[in-house]
């Protein structure tokens, strides 16, 4: 039972968009050697679809007893690749607890279907409120 009381952890995702139009940015590419690219990150809006959560592929966390009962809502704020992988994952409401950590190995382990322009796959910024409960 070294898991992180997986059996009695109720994980609740909402997702919400945020309203807008089209934002650019500058989103740096892996690599010692390599030169930033530049990728044109989208809001939703006219012309631009979000992308849809398809499936949570968590692998098992482990910690210590669960002697204490947790809950809260986690938001955190990404962009979503073209292949529908969440990148730059930051902080917009954290509540200060290891409930943080959860919720950062929660959404990176999220996985898209990606967000259009115009019918072409592109990256697309998101936010995501993180329901748990321990």
């Amino acid at each position: 039972m070294r898991t992180l009381c997986v059996a009695a952890l109720l994980v609740v995702s909402c997702v919400s968009f945020s309203d807008g139009q089209r934002a650019s940015s500058s989103v740096s590419s892996p690599g010692p050697d390599a030169q930033p690219a530049r990728v044109k990150v989208y809001a939703v809006g006219p012309g631009v679809t979000a992308p849809e959560f398809v499936s949570l592929n968590m692998a098992p966390i482990s910690a210590g007893k669960c002697n204490k009962k947790w809950d809260g809502k986690v938001t955190l704020s990404f962009l979503v690749d073209t292949m529908g992988r969440p990148r730059n994952i930051m902080f917009l409401r954290p509540l200060g607890t290891d409930l943080d950590k959860l919720a950062l190995q929660i959404v990176a382990a999220d996985h898209f279907k990606p967000g259009t322009h115009d019918g072409a796959p592109v990256v697309v910024a998101q936010s995501e409120e993180v329901g748990m409960q321990i």
